[in-house]
């Protein structure tokens, strides 16, 4: 695979400004001072990440901030670590999420006016397991989220939950507010 390290002082592993359509595979993005992937593009990017490890960035594992478009991100087998927050979506971001670890990170996600559906996680040892801003609907499936300060904290958004969540032995659990 592929290893991007930024040694502290590079800025963003994969920026992404206009593509239509990225693939990043058998990828560790590491030690970057701003974000492992930031995707900025407004022209509506497909964006696939499998099998690929997001550690040590003073940033988010990914963040996707636009003002038009919409991305559309497809995660698999990923390991976000150690970061200020493991998936951070944002502007119109539609994600899916499954198999992966979001682990020790101050946030392991993060939804503000975006959708994600996260499916077969864990998501353990963050301050927060998942944050639903405004505008933003968490979906949860089959996940392990356990030993978090917060597992869930919706402020102005959703998560919902198909029942099937383990959420337990956070200092506070959290509830979803939509089955």
């Amino acid at each position: 695979g592929v290893s991007i390290n930024g040694a502290g002082t590079g800025l963003n592993g994969i920026r992404i400004l206009s593509a239509l359509s990225v693939s990043v595979e058998n990828v560790t993005v590491d030690g970057m001072t701003s974000h492992g992937i930031s995707v900025e593009s407004n022209l509506s990017p497909k964006i696939t990440v499998v099998d690929s490890t997001f550690r040590g960035n003073t940033g988010n594992g990914i963040n996707t901030f636009v003002t038009t478009g919409t991305v559309n991100l497809s995660v698999a087998d990923a390991v976000f670590s150690s970061n200020n927050i493991g998936i951070n979506l944002s502007g119109s971001t539609k994600a899916t999420v499954r198999d992966s670890s979001m682990v020790n990170n101050l946030t392991g996600v993060t939804a503000s006016n975006a959708d994600i559906g996260v499916f077969h996680c864990l998501v353990s040892g963050n301050s927060t397991g998942f944050s639903a801003l405004a505008g933003g609907n968490i979906r949860l499936s089959d996940n392990m989220i356990t030993s978090n300060t917060t597992g869930l904290s919706i402020s102005g958004g959703v998560i919902a939950s198909f029942g099937n969540n383990m959420i337990n032995a956070n200092t506070t659990d959290g509830a979803p507010n939509a089955f």
